[in-house]
């Protein structure tokens, strides 16, 4: 079945065998027109070319995502990818674009919510949007693996500014989370 076939793909996955994972999913995709997780298949596909480097591919299954399942709830980990892809490739304002169309609640209960907040920040800092930057990067949690680098962020923002009193405060702020 199409569900059994999907679980043995998420097992070759896991186990970082990205070729056999995308040949079982392209199977169910083909056989199984009416298969109630087309979504996952479609992600996970994207993850697999992701991770084989094929980044053409993986942009391509994402943005499947987008436009034929917009309330998935693999959209915001798909427009994550999108984001970090256009990042990745110095593409800046098309990496806030794919930031813009993050479901808002998303950011209320989601891990990727702070690394998406930090790429956003960088991609900010990147066209020299500076103010936007830091009102991003403070969007960061102070529990959130994310924080150390948000700081230095901000602190970069700061020295840019020619504010070096706040600047050295935020890298202080660094040296607190580290210790």
């Amino acid at each position: 079945s199409a569900r059994l076939e999907f679980r043995k793909a998420i097992s070759y996955y896991e186990k970082e065998n990205y070729l056999v994972c995308i040949s079982l999913l392209l199977h169910i995709l083909e056989t199984y027109p009416k298969f109630y997780n087309k979504d996952g298949c479609i992600f996970l596909l994207g993850e697999c070319f992701y991770a084989l480097d094929d980044i053409s591919k993986a942009e391509r299954e994402y943005k499947k995502i987008l436009e034929l399942y917009p309330d998935s709830k693999y959209l915001p980990p798909s427009l994550f990818a999108l984001q970090m892809i256009q990042y990745k490739s110095e593409n800046y304002e098309e990496s806030l674009y794919f930031y813009s169309l993050m479901p808002k609640k998303f950011f209320s209960s989601s891990n990727i919510a702070d690394s998406s907040y930090y790429i956003a920040g960088l991609s900010y800092y990147h066209l020299g949007m500076f103010d936007e930057a830091m009102e991003v990067a403070k969007s960061i949690d102070n529990k959130s693996r994310y924080y150390g680098i948000a700081q230095h962020l901000i602190g970069m923002i700061y020295i840019k500014k020619g504010d070096f009193y706040k600047s050295i405060r935020c890298f202080e702020k660094i040296l607190d989370v580290c210790s």
